[in-house]
């Protein structure tokens, strides 16, 4: 074993550049590989009609704080307005319209459909064509769409599809993502470099024990 730790620290130092360029190309497989794995999962989940792609309307939420003008309209009457939507849900598309600014525009999850939503299941819409687009993670069963900080918003919304069948957005990667596997390896290659030295540097200054005569 010290002689494997040993050949790799002496690797290590006599590549550095080789080692974090390999730090990061370990990282991209593994994200590739995760990538594709949940990819594969979300084509299952269709295939077996886990997830079913439909229009929906806005009676097929349960209102909070929010009044329901006609079927495209709806006014919010609090500062914590909400839709809630009960279901296997993998992704919403939202066109919608505000006529005044709503503070923000966030979405929440759960994967108990027990109505229980924490700060850390938030997310926030991604613009495409025009369209509010949340996207969930696998397991997901009840959505809560947040319409605002504001009382008195009117939101026209002129269409809303659930479970859009896009293989792009798992393959994809978000900016979060980008920003974990860009710094991620260089931190990873820090530590063991760190330690390698640590190692060597105890190492060095352990004394062989002498056997008794």
């Amino acid at each position: 074993m010290t002689n494997k730790i040993n050949a790799l620290f002496k690797l290590w130092k006599d590549n550095p550049k080789k080692a974090l360029l390999c730090s990061y190309l370990l990282a991209l497989v593994i994200t590739f590989a995760f990538h594709l794995f949940m990819s594969i999962g979300h084509l299952a989940a269709f295939q077996f009609n886990i997830y079913e792609s439909k229009p929906l309307h806005i009676q097929d939420f349960d209102p909070v704080g929010v009044e329901i003008v006609d079927d495209t309209t709806v006014i919010t009457t609090t500062e914590d307005s909400q839709l809630i939507y009960t279901g296997n849900v993998r992704n919403i598309k939202i066109k919608c319209e505000f006529l005044q600014n709503p503070g923000e525009f966030v979405s929440f999850y759960n994967t108990k459909a027990n109505g229980s939503f924490g700060m850390h299941q938030m997310l926030y819409a991604k613009m495409k064509d025009g369209y509010y687009i949340f996207e969930y993670p696998l397991g997901t069963r009840q959505v809560r769409i947040d319409l605002g900080v504001v009382p008195s918003v009117t939101v026209r919304i002129s269409e809303i599809q659930l479970n859009d069948k896009n293989l792009a957005q798992m393959l994809g990667y978000t900016n979060s993502e980008l920003f974990y596997l860009f710094t991620v390896p260089f931190v990873v290659f820090l530590l063991l470099d760190t330690a390698l030295e640590l190692y060597h540097s105890i190492k060095g200054r352990r004394k062989p024990s002498s056997n008794p005569a």
